[in-house]
């Protein structure tokens, strides 16, 4: 049940961890935890293994990417770094909708790519509050 963009991810992921446990220098590589939570991310949860009974939302049980931060006086601090043309997740009252990084402006210009830290409008008129997660970078588009 999981996007074969996730397989892919989560492939790599575990052939470079069980790489570098097998060279004798454990370590879990870090772009591909990121990119494994956009492919694929609920929220983490102590899941089964901790009897959690929010294992998952049961109003919206679907992926909802990386967090990226929230809309407040209708800027983002951003939790990690974004591109024009990457696609975010908007949640608001409830209500999930989609969209696709057209624009961004930090410090009154316009950039194509934001980092974490950087406050940036996205040019989404999103009501304060809403939460936005990344869904797709755009390295991935076709």
């Amino acid at each position: 049940m999981r996007s074969t963009l996730y397989v892919a991810v989560a492939t790599r992921l575990y052939r470079k961890a069980i790489d570098s446990y097998l060279e004798g220098k454990f370590i879990l590589p870090e772009k591909e935890i990121a990119e494994i939570e956009v492919v694929f991310n609920r929220e983490f949860t102590e899941g089964f293994i901790c009897s959690d009974p929010g294992l998952i939302s049961p109003e919206k049980p679907m992926n909802r990417g990386a967090y990226i931060g929230t809309v407040i006086d209708g800027q983002v601090n951003l939790q990690r770094t974004v591109s024009v043309g990457d696609g975010i997740g908007l949640w608001c009252d409830g209500i999930v909708t989609g969209a696709i990084i057209k624009k961004m402006i930090s410090s009154n210009r316009y950039v194509n790519r934001a980092n974490t830290g950087q406050e940036v409008d996205l040019g989404l008129n999103a009501k304060d509050g809403t939460k936005i997660y990344l869904t797709s970078f755009t390295i991935y588009k076709t």
